[in-house]
């Protein structure tokens, strides 16, 4: 999965507070099950976060602040992907097949550009990843306190 962060999502809350929606305590306690189950070795750990985060995912991929994090987050990465493939092309149209003048300019707005949609794509996946965490979280948290009041 390259570039998304929900392989790390239970390893980042542990660490530290990641998102001020949601006290890292809060995040902890609720997921408890899933920081006791933790394998230890690093690819299978991250294999393991991965199910776990996608369980939660799918449980509220009809949210719309989910849905619409989620279309951010694709587009951000297929422009990231986008710009790999114009600057492979490039580079082929000028170096391999000498088909168009190389121009050390457009080369680096290529690298500019793979630059910031490779920082934006990191970014709209933390905030994807976040948004879930966050609305579980919420959801939970305002169920139980309905129960409360009601039971």
């Amino acid at each position: 999965m390259g570039i998304f962060q929900e392989k790390k999502i239970f390893s980042r809350i542990q660490k530290t507070t990641i998102d001020k929606r949601f006290p890292r305590e809060d995040a902890l306690k609720k997921y408890s099950e899933v920081y006791k189950s933790l394998p230890t070795v690093k690819k299978d750990r991250y294999d393991y976060e991965n199910t776990e985060w996608y369980k939660i995912y799918n449980k509220h991929r009809e949210i719309t602040m989910i849905m619409v994090s989620n279309r951010d987050f694709l587009l951000c990465r297929d422009i990231y992907f986008s710009t790999i493939i114009m600057f492979v092309i490039y580079l082929f149209l000028t170096i391999v097949f000498k088909i168009i003048i190389f121009d050390c300019r457009y080369l680096g707005y290529l690298i500019v550009m793979l630059i910031l949609s490779n920082i934006g794509t990191r970014n709209k996946a933390m905030r994807f990843t976040c948004n879930v965490i966050a609305y579980d979280i919420a959801n939970s948290t305002t169920k139980r306190n309905k129960e409360n009041n009601h039971g």
